[in-house]
């Protein structure tokens, strides 16, 4: 078994018969293309926090396995699981929504853009200030290939206007291109997090999905789970059906999830915004919206402690093919007690 840890050693080459290579974590399918050139194709390909990977090559296509949440699973056993809440009172509602960056990455950087675009006020955020400027290629690329008001495309052209915000772990350096640190899942939650996701209404969710046609759950999507707040995921493709599907509540009477099917990164970000502007723009019917589901969005939270979430990840990994399912299973079986211990 080969892991993708850009920091660790490299692959010489795959054996296509035998090869398990895991993509641990959030990755960049794009930076798959010159590795998979350079050492050929594994038998299979295992990424265990996306739901779906869509890429172009359909042979690449039939090779990836997603375990949805188990990198989310195992982040709220070892970070998580031992929180206290109280179940009897919903927390008052000071802000219509949230959001939360720290890495600079494009979806990111349109969220705050559209923040900006639709006029929105009553929010709270953290934002490192990193990315106020941003390579806009791929979009200009996107924005060639679809109908995009003028208007709005030159808006997007333009600097981040709206100041930095930043609840940080260690003092950072803005000369960093990438990002700033928050520190450990568990810090950043009692940090700040709790108050940033626990006191509005909706969480808008900017996930790492760079450009691609992937749906990932983390820390972020975690966070709003226990804050109890609406999710509104920004840029993910299918994420609202990834969500649905292990189980959670995705509020679709409430929430215009259809955005998320959308081909282009741009059209995910911005209908996020047009389809939901009512719950955005208006604090009194986003709080409402809150109390009314106040017992969806515990039962939401509850559902992870319960362990939804490990027992959808055993039924998905149990339709593996067998020798896949076999190895994949011992690995995370042991991650599991390991981080039961912690």
């Amino acid at each position: 078994m080969h892991s993708a840890d850009p920091n660790g050693p490299g692959v010489d080459s795959f054996d296509a018969e035998n090869d398990i290579f895991w993509l641990d974590d959030i990755f960049d399918y794009e930076k798959l293309k010159p590795i998979f050139k350079k050492c050929g194709l594994p038998k299979y390909i295992v990424n265990d926090i996306s739901n779906e990977i869509f890429v172009d090559d359909p042979v690449i296509q039939s090779k990836i396995f997603c375990a949805p949440f188990t990198g989310f699973e195992c982040m709220f056993l070892s970070n998580f699981k031992n929180l206290t809440f109280d179940n009897q009172h919903l927390p008052e509602t000071l802000h219509t929504f949230n959001f939360m960056v720290n890495k600079k990455q494009i979806n990111r950087y349109l969220c705050i853009k559209f923040v900006e675009w639709f006029n929105l006020k009553d929010f709270d955020y953290s934002w490192s200030g990193i990315g106020r400027e941003f390579n806009m290629q791929s979009m200009i690329d996107e924005f060639n290939h679809s109908n995009i008001d003028q208007e709005l495309r030159n808006f997007l052209l333009q600097p981040i206007s709206i100041p930095d915000k930043f609840y940080g772990f260690t003092e950072q350096s803005k000369n960093n291109s990438s990002v700033t640190d928050y520190g450990g899942n568990r810090h950043t939650w009692e940090l700040f997090g709790k108050n940033l996701f626990s006191h509005s209404a909706i969480s808008l969710i900017t996930e790492s999905v760079w450009e691609n046609r992937v749906s990932v759950l983390s820390e972020k999507t975690l966070y709003s789970i226990l804050g109890l707040s609406f999710p509104i995921f920004v840029g993910g493709y299918r994420q609202a059906h990834a969500f649905r599907q292990v189980g959670f509540d995705a509020f679709d009477d409430i929430i215009d999830h259809s955005y998320t099917e959308l081909p282009m990164l741009w059209q995910r970000c911005y209908y996020a915004f047009e389809k939901n502007y009512k719950l955005l723009s208006n604090k009194e019917y986003a709080t409402e919206m809150r109390v009314r589901c106040q017992h969806r969005l515990l039962k939401n939270r509850d559902f992870m402690y319960q362990d939804g979430i490990t027992k959808f990840v055993k039924e998905t990994v149990d339709k593996w093919p067998k020798p896949l399912s076999k190895t994949i299973s011992k690995v995370w079986d042991k991650q599991r007690e390991h981080n039961n211990k912690a």
